[in-house]
């Protein structure tokens, strides 16, 4: 009886920790293709070999945020290191950080962070 326990339990943990690898790879994936503003959950779903609907499951359970709310994050902050750490205009900033354009980066950037890049950039000065 022991035996069959310490085998569902091992079934569990391996099951738990295939859901983390999935999770962890497709951020690690997000991280290193944010710069894509054509970036979709199904491209990062099938990078990982998961359906979009289980990946997006599995990241809202694992992390507490949507998808589109993962990236968009992962984008803000890079926005913010590249408005610390260059002198790129804030069009050039809104590229390379994968948004569609810059009135949308402000926008959003504006949205999670509570200012503007360019008052941001100022204040970091």
């Amino acid at each position: 009886m022991l035996f069959i326990y310490d085998l569902l339990d091992q079934a569990k943990n391996n099951r738990e920790s295939y859901r983390v690898d999935a999770v962890e790879q497709a951020i690690r994936y997000m991280e290193e293709n944010f710069h894509n503003s054509e970036l979709k959950l199904e491209d990062v779903a099938g990078f990982v070999g998961r359906s979009p609907a289980y990946l997006s499951s599995l990241l809202t359970k694992k992390q507490g945020i949507s998808f589109r709310q993962l990236l968009t994050s992962i984008r803000v902050k890079q926005a913010q290191r590249l408005l610390r750490e260059t002198t790129l205009s804030v069009q050039e900033i809104a590229d390379k950080a994968g948004f569609h354009s810059a009135n949308y980066f402000n926008k959003i950037f504006k949205e999670k962070t509570g200012t503007t890049p360019r008052r941001y950039r100022n204040l970091k000065k």
